[in-house]
């Protein structure tokens, strides 16, 4: 037996079937999936890189092939073979393309009480594949989280715009490392199997969203890319050499033999196409990355595609999230009813504590910073980008602009205006009432308390 890193034995057996090395010959097949003969076992991700430190982060990519009926390989036939892969490797964050409702669950309950998952179906609610990711909650704790639409309407549930074969999404989760104390942001994704056009569109956008979040914290993004890390590929040319994350598979200090990711339950192919990846923010270090080979006893994959593993350590960074508290009536600023949508009114609101009254403020160039609604994950914004007294504050989408940024100036008394980098002007409440709705507003600085905020952990 060995131990896990949570102290949990696992067999030997089962340790050793993960991340096959291919000795020398191929690896055959019977017709449906099963194994005439499991591949060879060699190097697991501790035989590559020794027993983890306390901080590393292993992390899975996992088409899971969506649960169906139809034999061979139904999913109640790749069940067992997917428990005991995933309790096997026990990696601390697991991004999941395909899976359904019910597959999830099931999931979830083979892992145990140590794990949860954050999602929502492509089409909605429970409805289609989700880019669920899973996480061991004795590890990671969820701060905030988004899930956006690869098309060119983002929010719009479902959309599919640039003519792809099916609907495609992220699902993204910032989390606090309870190891570290720091904070990173996990993000998961199917690119589309049908159009070249739609994969190149997708990366764009992941691209433009990746830059809109907490500036210095780390970025994992995982997922079935439907396109191999090769020289002239859109999709890796955009995340990789434009958008500066790091493959993690060509950065690791040791890796395993290199298979195609999408075997289709057929002959593996060494060296063939790996078009499921784990990339990260610049700055990380991998010890070792591996593509699991797995077969249970039986000869059954639980997947028509070999997950992707990697251990990671993260550069420790952390952001500040605090209320705004208006001094002339001690109430906070808030988006009113959590509204998610662009051009929501920014208001009072008597103080509760919810998601909608928290900001995040992370520096932006120049020494300003943007606001960030943690319900939304969108940045305070002044209207039209308008400079007159009177123009609404609201929220939207980070543009990245002069009218998101502000300028925290200290007054008195730890108090502070926020003033707008575009205009000069500041946040007001709306003639100084004091009742719940009371929008705000911007205006010239008055000196007054109306205009005066507190952040507030």
């Amino acid at each position: 037996m060995v131990m896990t890193r949570t102290g949990q034995a696992v067999s030997r057996l089962a340790c050793f079937r993960s991340v096959a090395v291919a000795l020398a010959a191929a690896v055959f097949f019977t017709g449906g999936g099963l194994l005439a003969a499991t591949p060879a076992a060699a190097a697991t991700l501790d035989e590559l890189a020794g027993s983890p430190a306390a901080a590393d982060l292993d992390v899975m990519t996992f088409n899971l092939r969506y649960a169906s009926s139809s034999r061979p390989n139904s999913w109640a036939q790749r069940r067992p073979a997917m428990r005991e892969l995933l309790t096997a490797e026990q990696p601390d964050l697991i991004g999941t393309q395909e899976g359904l409702a019910g597959q999830l669950a099931n999931i979830k309950q083979d892992l145990g009480s140590r794990y949860e998952l954050i999602g929502v179906g492509r089409e909605g609610g429970t409805r289609g594949e989700y880019m669920a990711i899973f996480y061991d909650n004795t590890r990671l704790q969820p701060l905030e989280q988004h899930h956006f639409w690869l098309s060119d309407t983002p929010e719009v549930v479902g959309s599919n715009t640039w003519g792809g074969g099916s609907i495609r999404m992220v699902t993204w989760v910032r989390f606090r490392d309870v190891v570290t104390g720091g904070q990173l942001y996990a993000v998961n994704t199917h690119l589309d199997n049908a159009s070249a056009l739609a994969r190149e569109r997708a990366a764009q956008l992941i691209r433009a969203r990746l830059a809109a979040l907490a500036p210095g914290l780390p970025i994992v993004l995982t997922g079935d890319f439907n396109s191999g890390p090769w020289a002239g590929s859109p999709v890796y040319d955009v995340l990789v050499r434009q958008a500066g994350l790091v493959d993690t598979w060509t950065a690791a200090a040791a890796t395993g033999p290199a298979y195609g990711t999408y075997h289709n339950y057929q002959p593996l192919v060494a060296g063939g196409a790996r078009i499921d990846w784990i990339l990260a923010t610049r700055g990380v270090t991998v010890s070792a990355a591996a593509i699991n080979t797995y077969g249970s006893g039986s000869g059954q994959f639980p997947s028509d595609h070999l997950p992707v593993q990697a251990r990671l350590r993260l550069p420790v960074a952390t952001t500040s999230e605090v209320t705004l508290v208006n001094r002339a009536t001690g109430k906070c600023l808030d988006v009113y009813a959590s509204s998610l949508v662009d051009g929501a009114d920014a208001g009072l609101w008597t103080c509760n504590g919810g998601a909608n009254q928290r900001w995040r403020i992370d520096e932006a160039a120049g020494g300003n910073y943007r606001l960030i609604n943690l319900a939304s994950s969108k940045a305070l914004d002044v209207n039209g980008c308008g400079t007159a007294d009177g123009t609404k504050i609201q929220q939207w989408s980070w543009l990245n602009n002069a009218c998101q940024r502000w300028s925290l100036i200290d007054t008195e008394d730890g108090w502070m205006r926020l003033e707008n980098v575009n205009s000069g002007k500041v946040a007001d409440v709306a003639d100084c009432g004091t009742t719940d709705g009371t929008t705000v507003r911007l205006w010239a600085w008055l000196n007054n308390y109306c205009q005066q905020w507190q952040a507030r952990s």
